[in-house]
């Protein structure tokens, strides 16, 4: 495949899992209030980590379309994609330089994603603040006063998502890859299962404990990584 086709196919699909995880994100008015992750903001640092800082072009137009869809105003729209793409590209960068190993097995290769988790989403707090600022002064009062949760949200989307990402790079882990996405739907198969009929008074340990069974059948068969692939039924 010629590498500018790759390059746009690879642009477009960090496109549509951002727009796709956002819009999941915010399908419901207490969708944010209620979240315990951000997604999104570890797409963005993981997309920016393996294709590059071109793709910040792409992650900021994703961001703007995305919000101008669910009537953002314009302004206002520009002021928070700025922002997302902002943390990504700090994040990115962070994870960069302090260079954690991919199989993520010394406790300096966590505290290099931790340090990126907990200093991305600073960025991009300020960055969206000071646009919003400058365009909805009326609204900087409230937007600051929940910096707070933002800041939890978005370092536990990162947390969950990057280093899924790093773990899945490489040969041997693509080699892998097949096994993994049959575990993963597994996984992904016995929750829809135990929450269709457990009805919704279900306990979470009941859901945590079906989905612990696929993972530990997984790790034993492929290892960290195969533990790693039932995540991708929460995220």
């Amino acid at each position: 495949m010629p590498k500018g086709v790759r390059s746009a196919l690879h642009a477009l699909l960090l496109a549509a899992v951002f727009v796709g995880s956002t819009s999941l994100a915010t399908h419901h008015p207490q969708a944010i209030g209620a979240s315990t992750a951000w997604l999104p903001s570890g797409i963005a640092v993981a997309g920016l980590l393996v294709l590059g800082r071109r793709a910040a072009v792409v992650l900021l137009l994703a961001a703007v379309g995305q919000r101008l869809c669910i009537d953002y105003l314009p302004a206002v729209a520009a002021a928070d994609a700025l922002g997302v793409t902002v943390e990504g590209a700090v994040g990115a960068w962070l994870v960069r330089r302090l260079r954690p190993r991919l199989e993520l097995g010394r406790l300096a290769d966590l505290l290099a994603v931790f340090v990126a988790a907990a200093l991305a989403p600073l960025s991009s707090i300020a960055v969206s603040w000071l646009a919003r600022l400058a365009v909805e002064p009326q609204a900087a009062g409230n937007f600051a006063s929940s910096w707070d949760s933002w800041w939890r949200m978005n370092a536990i989307g990162i947390l969950l998502v990057v280093p899924l990402v790093l773990a899945w790079r490489g040969a041997s882990a693509r080699r892998q890859a097949p096994e993994a996405a049959v575990w993963a739907l597994a996984a992904a198969a016995l929750t829809a299962i135990v929450a269709r009929f457990a009805g919704p008074g279900m306990p979470a340990i009941l859901l945590l404990a079906s989905v612990l069974v696929v993972a530990f059948l997984a790790a034993l068969r492929l290892g960290p990584r195969g533990a790693t692939a039932d995540r991708k039924s929460d995220v």
